[in-house]
């Protein structure tokens, strides 16, 4: 940028004065200091001289030498001005320590050698950068030395003065008034011009700081809206990913779920069928227990008519051995089937255990995605699962007594099919083992009486399986429930999930 040396009307005016006071204030500040410290040297300077030389002015110099140094020293430094009436002051007791100076040495062989001293007061007044101060100064000169020469012409020349000689000496000052208020003029106007440069420099360098602030700043938002973007597009396809899984697994579960759904509801239905038949199966033994017992009362009452009734008694110990051959069959199937139940209580164990796992993994996934329906379905799953292990449990423990009281009923069968066939084998000689017949009797009716007692407790058991069959056929609708709820959380989750991916990728 090309920088102008001109100046305009409304950067110097007449006097002088410069708009811009950023540096020539700072100047005009010092030089007033400097010219009013020097005033104070003056007035030493005076006393020394004027007691050097015995001046009879002396203590008048030193007087008005103090007079004029206090009204610019008042301003300075005691109201802290150097404002345009501060400058002429100063300017004006300049040139009035010369002066004052003259009426000391008067008479003396050196006053005129002090007129020279009104050229460097002058000069000092460059210091205020103020032509108005040189212009006061000036006049002030100009009336001293043409009242003087008139009223007191000692106080200005040695000897006589006239007119021609303040004409010289005012031209000579007017002169050198001239130059030095051109050294002003031109003095301000380079101040004004560096001030200028500096500030146009200033703003140049403030606007290219500014610049580079601004262009560093587009450039980082744009690097912050690409990072931003970024890591939404990776974000969206983290979680689009690992949401996705979540949801393929929920699916995969939900399938699983109703797979073993399907299969516990066929277990069950095949448990139930067995369950029936069971129950089928244990009236007919309890049938033909109460019929053997009824049996072999008869055979205890009639012991004492066996001579003529062993035919009968044959005929009836066979038919005891028959059905006891035939109850063998029926209960071996009866512990087939709680074998079968036993399976159905594992695959429900396996179930419960799996959902327990679904469950846990649904909280920690709901933990890590901050999902609150997520929460609650893990929650839900989980009281299920513990439900239905604590169910198959009790199950479980149920077809354990089934079992053992199964294997009773066959142990007592046995017994009681071995019991008949030696009632057969000992028919011929009856008669004369009556009495040992009448023992066996008696532990035929101990045996029948304890296995009438074993398929009382097997039909407990069996009042307890329909129960706990009955429980397991909650526990098939709550895991449908389940199912179904797992279904539509994944649904609304896959939904939610693909609102907030359109959303981060669409930034």
């Amino acid at each position: 940028m090309k920088l102008s040396h001109d100046f305009h009307a409304e950067d110097i005016d007449i006097t002088g004065e410069i708009a811009d006071r950023d540096g020539l204030e700072t100047i005009r500040r010092n030089g007033s200091r400097l010219i009013t410290r020097i005033f104070w040297i003056n007035i030493l300077a005076v006393a020394l001289a004027g007691w050097a030389m015995s001046s009879p002015n002396l203590t008048t110099a030193v007087v008005l030498a103090m007079i004029v140094a206090a009204m610019p020293t008042l301003l300075v430094f005691g109201m802290k001005l150097h404002d345009a009436s501060t400058r002429i002051v100063i300017g004006l007791s300049a040139v009035a320590y010369p002066a004052i100076f003259i009426f000391l040495l008067q008479g003396h062989v050196w006053q005129m050698d002090l007129h020279m001293y009104f050229f460097p007061a002058l000069a000092a007044l460059v210091l205020l950068c103020d032509s108005r101060s040189i212009i006061g100064a000036s006049l002030l000169i100009t009336v001293h030395h043409t009242i003087f020469t008139y009223i007191a012409p000692a106080w200005v020349f040695s000897g006589n003065g006239d007119l021609p000689r303040v004409a010289l000496h005012v031209g000579l000052i007017l002169l050198q008034s001239g130059m030095l208020m051109w050294i002003v003029s031109q003095l301000t106007g380079a101040i004004l011009t560096k001030s200028r440069e500096v500030e146009v420099s200033e703003n140049l360098r403030a606007s290219e700081a500014l610049r580079r602030e601004e262009q560093r700043a587009l450039s980082d938002e744009r690097e912050r809206h690409a990072l931003d973007n970024e890591r939404r597009q990776q974000l969206a396809a983290r979680l689009d990913q690992r949401v996705g899984a979540i949801v393929t697994d929920l699916g995969a579960m939900t399938s699983q779920l109703d797979s073993s759904r399907d299969m516990l509801a066929s277990a069950f239905e095949e448990a139930v069928s067995k369950s029936s038949r069971l129950a089928e199966h244990h009236q007919y033994v309890q049938n033909d227990m109460r019929g053997l017992a009824q049996d072999v009362q008869t055979l205890a009452e009639s012991i004492g008519r066996v001579g003529h009734e062993v035919r009968e008694a044959r005929k009836t110990a066979q038919q005891s051995a028959d059905t006891s051959a035939q109850l063998v069959p029926k209960v071996e199937e009866l512990a087939s089937t709680m074998d079968s139940a036993s399976r159905i209580i594992a695959l429900i164990a396996d179930i419960s255990a799996q959902s327990r796992m679904l469950a846990l993994n649904a909280t920690i996934e709901a933990s890590h995605e901050g999902s609150r329906g997520f929460g609650v379905v893990a929650i839900e799953m989980k009281s299920l699962a513990d439900q239905t292990s604590n169910a198959a449990s009790e199950i479980s423990d149920m077809l354990e007594l089934v079992r053992g009281a199964s294997q009773t009923i066959t142990s007592g069968i046995r017994d009681a099919t071995g019991a008949s066939l030696a009632t057969s084998r000992s028919a011929d000689s009856i008669d004369a083992v009556i009495d040992h017949q009448i023992a066996e009797t008696d532990g035929m009716v101990r045996a029948t009486s304890k296995v009438d007692t074993t398929v009382r407790d097997a039909a407990d058991e069996v009042v307890a399986l329909d129960s706990a069959i009955a429980q397991v056929r909650d526990v098939i609708e709550q895991t449908n429930s389940v199912s179904a709820s797992v279904g539509r959380r994944a649904q609304e989750l896959h939904e939610a999930m693909q609102q907030v991916l359109a959303e981060l990728r669409a930034g």
